[in-house]
């Protein structure tokens, strides 16, 4: 029987739902202390709790830090709390608002709208069995496995020609302290590999992860630069072209406002999607590393608050029709240049990633599960039946690595 606690200002309502709860094989627990809320939760361990509050889908709460709503006279919001001893667990305990049901409502509607959440919280809670193979694409905030992800990188840059020998056999440049870097690891058997890694450069200042990448670079013998260098106020592909992130404008008008093309609101930053490298033996795995990796980075995107938007792309010129279909705008005036610290031919591209999904497109369909997937976790899981490894249908055809 799934416990069920919650939370509502007025005690009629809190009888019925109560007994509503208990008649649909709930075990209903009344919260009528608000303050005390995280100690509750943490003695109870519901499998939900239930909100009189307006909150959007897939907002993540602490139990301890939230100000006593007032309760909504429009909306129950269903809470999956996050205990500790989960693998998406933090300091604090906190929820992740999974769904909401609108008042007033009847027992189906009571019943539909429980039912869903508890089988969404299944599907995110749920660890591959025995017997499958997963492919994990998480972010890295390890110093071991970003120094992984770099190695992965200088290798598949070698083989294809980008890159010249390194002593330590890294590909890592400055503008990594400014990035957030995800990896696709597959496991198999119990054995975690790294198959792919990308990266989102951020325009201005420091990515979350500049402590463990400055410490690489030292031992790497490169001193990382510092703000008063420029490092903090540019992108490669922008510095490519000989570009400010006002001159995007030119090409695009919305180009780095707060406002997509289609009216949503968004952050103002720019990014640059770069460094995709598949490792060899993954380029025709079945799960499709490349399009996981750009689902992970659009779900890590439209997570943000307001959602990272703006991007640019610095593509070797036989891909620009590939990136086309997925909404990338081809600045075609700028012609081609050779790419900063590349030495391949590159063409600019834009993206405006908000209206791009307003439309069909390969990741609406999982959009929204994903973004839940990575608020709870900070990461996307798949698993399937192991068998032998056969070519996949990925975003385009496999991938070894982008020009950027």
């Amino acid at each position: 029987m799934d416990k069920i606690m919650f939370w509502e200002p007025d005690p009629d309502f809190r009888k019925a739902l109560t007994i509503s709860l208990s008649s649909l094989g709930y075990q209903p627990v009344a919260l009528e202390d608000y303050t005390d809320i995280s100690n509750a939760v943490s003695l109870e361990q519901p499998q939900m709790f239930l909100l009189s509050a307006e909150l959007e889908r897939g907002t993540r709460l602490s139990f301890s830090e939230m100000a006593p709503p007032i309760g909504s006279d429009n909306e129950l919001s269903v809470i999956l709390p996050v205990l500790p001893g989960t693998r998406a667990a933090g300091a604090v305990i906190s929820g992740i608002v999974l769904d909401n049901i609108r008042k007033p409502f009847g027992m189906k509607e009571l019943d539909d709208g429980l039912r869903a959440a508890v089988d969404l919280k299944v599907r995110l809670e749920r660890d591959p069995f025995p017997w499958e193979e997963s492919l994990e694409v998480r972010e890295l905030g390890q110093k071991d496995e970003i120094r992984r992800a770099l190695e992965l990188r200088y290798e598949v840059y070698r083989e294809v020609g980008f890159l010249q020998g390194s002593e330590q056999g890294l590909d890592l440049d400055p503008f990594d302290v400014k990035s957030v870097i995800f990896g696709a690891f597959v496991d198999c058997d119990g054995r975690e590999e790294l198959a792919g890694a990308i990266r989102i450069i951020q325009h201005s200042g420091y990515g979350p992860h500049r402590t463990e990448i400055e410490q690489i670079m030292r031992e790497c013998g490169m001193e990382p630069l510092q703000a008063e260098n420029g490092i903090t106020s540019t992108l490669p592909a922008l510095e490519t072209f000989g570009l400010t992130a006002a001159d995007c404008r030119r090409y695009y008008p919305e180009f780095g406002t707060n406002r997509s093309a289609g009216r949503r609101l968004v952050s103002s930053q720019i990014f640059e999607l770069s460094r995709l490298v598949i490792q060899r033996d993954y380029r025709c795995h079945r799960t499709g590393i490349e399009r996981r990796l750009y689902e992970m980075a659009v779900a890590h995107c439209c997570a943000q608050n307001p959602p990272s938007n703006w991007f640019v792309i610095a593509i070797h010129p036989s891909k620009v029709r590939k990136y086309a279909r997925f909404g990338f705008m081809n600045v075609a005036s700028l012609g081609i240049k050779s790419y900063t610290g590349i030495e391949q031919p590159a063409a600019l591209m834009v993206w405006d990633l908000q209206h791009y999904l307003q439309y069909p497109n390969p990741f609406t369909e999982e959009l929204a599960e994903n973004i839940l997937h990575y608020k709870y976790s900070s990461s996307l899981v798949c698993a399937f039946q192991r068998r032998a490894r056969v070519a996949a249908t990925d975003i385009g055809e496999p991938e070894l690595a982008e020009v950027n």
